[in-house]
């Protein structure tokens, strides 16, 4: 099912949920491994809740922003255009609202990313409830 919603990518968002326990991060580790091989991986970020800067929501976004800029050139120029505009934004002190419409909304909306964004890639977050 996760297989055939990369390749066809009927919806934007594939949601995988279930109690603890049931497998989910297993899952997101093969499908990640996956992805990675076939180069459909554009960033990866798993949440611990033991782990400082892995549980603290301020550098969620900021990390999938920095791979998908490492996966998506256009996508990392254009992102470093914007922020050099605007180069009072800290990303990494910013409320998470304005950190997704500065690395993600305005960079989409703007006519610095060009038409053709090199094939954007599968996002996947694990553990975002720790």
């Amino acid at each position: 099912m996760i297989q055939d919603w990369t390749l066809n990518k009927s919806s934007q968002m594939f949601w995988l949920n279930g109690i603890a326990g049931t497998g989910k991060s297993t899952i997101a580790e093969s499908v990640f491994r996956a992805l990675y091989q076939t180069k459909q991986l554009g960033a990866y970020f798993t949440c611990k809740r033991n782990e400082t800067s892995l549980h603290n929501p301020l550098n969620v976004l900021p990390t999938i922003s920095y791979q998908l800029g490492i996966a998506n050139p256009s996508y990392g120029q254009a992102l470093l255009q914007a922020l050099e505009v605007d180069s009072s934004f800290d990303i990494s002190l910013g409320h998470i609202v304005t950190q997704c419409s500065k690395m993600f909304t305005d960079v989409m909306d703007s006519h610095l990313l060009s038409d053709s964004v090199d094939g954007f890639k599968v996002v996947i977050i694990d553990a975002l409830d720790e």
